[in-house]
């Protein structure tokens, strides 16, 4: 997390990046491997929602990720309504470089895909981010439980659990046919 509170548009907003090598990215794009990313949702309202309430059990109002170029700018931004679970809520986040997906990595299988490639400036990927927005006082799992100048994987285990994205580099052809714990 971040060195110290930094104000910005969203107050209610926890914040954690993670950097990447640029030699990593080049290999897993010259490889035509994919990134994965795995993590379980949080339970939420239904975003955007018109006339619903909220139940009471909602861990967090909105999540998301977002992949930052090495200039800062931010490439693109995957939300909750967007992120596929399986029976057990869990995301597998299935993220392309240029290479077509295995025609198995799709929503009936519990995959998200998302293709940089198509993101103009996507080489100059730098990082990752996740975002997470107004925590129940009840919940000890998001972005704003890391402390700052803390790491969120540390030695006791980490902050957030198993809502925090653990990442891996893979070729298509070891992409499990359905999506699982990695």
């Amino acid at each position: 997390r971040a060195d110290i509170y930094t104000p910005n548009p969203d107050p209610a907003a926890g914040y954690i990046t993670a950097k990447l090598s640029p030699v990593a990215l080049n290999w897993v794009i010259w490889s035509k491997s994919f990134m994965r990313l795995r993590f379980q949702l949080p339970a939420m309202p239904d975003t955007p929602c018109a006339g619903c309430s909220l139940s009471g059990w909602e861990q967090l109002r909105y999540f998301d990720i977002w992949f930052e170029s090495n200039l800062g700018n931010t490439l693109a931004t995957i939300g909750s309504p967007n992120l596929v679970t399986d029976p057990s809520g869990y995301v597998t986040l299935i993220v392309g470089f240029g290479s077509a997906p295995p025609s198995w990595v799709t929503a009936a299988n519990y995959y998200t895909y998302l293709d940089l490639s198509r993101i103009p400036g996507f080489t100059g990927l730098a990082g990752l981010g996740v975002r997470t927005v107004l925590p129940s006082p009840t919940f000890p799992c998001s972005a704003s439980a890391v402390d700052y100048k803390t790491s969120e994987s540390n030695s006791l285990g980490g902050f957030m659990g198993q809502y925090s994205p653990v990442v891996d580099v893979l070729t298509g052809a070891a992409i499990p046919h359905l999506a699982a714990p990695m």
